[in-house]
């Protein structure tokens, strides 16, 4: 039998919680500019630790 070390589920309870109280109260444009923000900081994250791990963000459609 395997030992959880990572709690998932709890994680995303936290991260939800999180992000409720920093929009809370925010308009359209507001949560808008937030979540672009977000996700440009999550990807300048995964662009800082190099071509080791990400060599190249694949386009979720495949192309034909």
């Amino acid at each position: 039998m395997t030992t959880k070390t990572f709690e998932c589920v709890e994680m995303k309870r936290r991260s939800q919680e999180k992000i409720h109280a920093e929009t809370q109260g925010m308009t359209q444009e507001e949560l808008i500019e937030y979540f672009h923000r977000a996700a440009a900081e999550f990807w300048a994250g995964v662009d800082s630790r190099g071509s080791q791990r990400v060599t190249q963000r694949t386009p979720a459609v495949p192309q034909t």
